[in-house]
């Protein structure tokens, strides 16, 4: 995977993609140092852009230094579709 480099050191990291009112898409992200904030944060996430149709495209733990795809943990865990 190429290195994904975020503005932070949070261990995890995930990237929520959802409709812009002007038809295109636009990317949000969610953060956390424990699984449990991170998942928290992506759910406040998806309930912030509920009517946007939002997505996790990617999620990331250690993001900066060992950067493994966690998403289909992620998606299994919120029991929601990458």
């Amino acid at each position: 995977m190429n290195q994904l480099k975020v503005n932070h050191d949070f261990m995890y990291h995930a990237e929520i993609e959802y409709e812009h009112e002007n038809t295109y898409l636009s990317l949000t992200n969610a953060k956390g140092d424990k699984l449990k904030d991170f998942l928290e944060d992506i759910k406040y996430a998806l309930n912030k852009y509920k009517g946007r149709n939002p997505q996790v495209v990617l999620a990331l733990y250690d993001p900066n230094n060992e950067c493994i795809n966690i998403t289909p943990k992620i998606t299994s865990i919120l029991k929601i579709k990458p």
